[in-house]
């Protein structure tokens, strides 16, 4: 019995930590679907405002592209520097 006991506690507790930890991601993907004005009061529900909310981002002058851009090169730099399969490492290193 105690066997059980502590496995089913075991099993709750870890679910208990996976939700805490996946409502991070389910927030903001609720928040960049909604209004900035939904999101201060706390919806979460989805919303419609998804398409509108990305040209905002990608029309300000905070440069997101080249921000993208530039951690897509690192991170495919990174990856053919540990594996060697995807891109030679020397041309990521001439690039940067």
């Amino acid at each position: 019995m105690t066997k059980k006991f502590l496995r089913g506690f075991q099993y709750v507790f870890l679910s208990i930590c996976s939700i805490i930890s996946i409502f991070p991601f389910i927030w903001m993907i609720i928040a960049a679907t909604n209004k900035s004005v939904d999101v201060t009061k706390g919806t979460l529900m989805p919303g419609n405002y998804l398409m509108e909310n990305l040209k905002a981002v990608f029309s300000s002058d905070l440069q997101y592209g080249m921000a993208f851009k530039n951690s897509l090169v690192i991170a495919c730099c990174n990856y053919s520097s540990g594996n060697g399969s995807f891109l030679s490492g020397r041309v990521c290193v001439c690039y940067l």
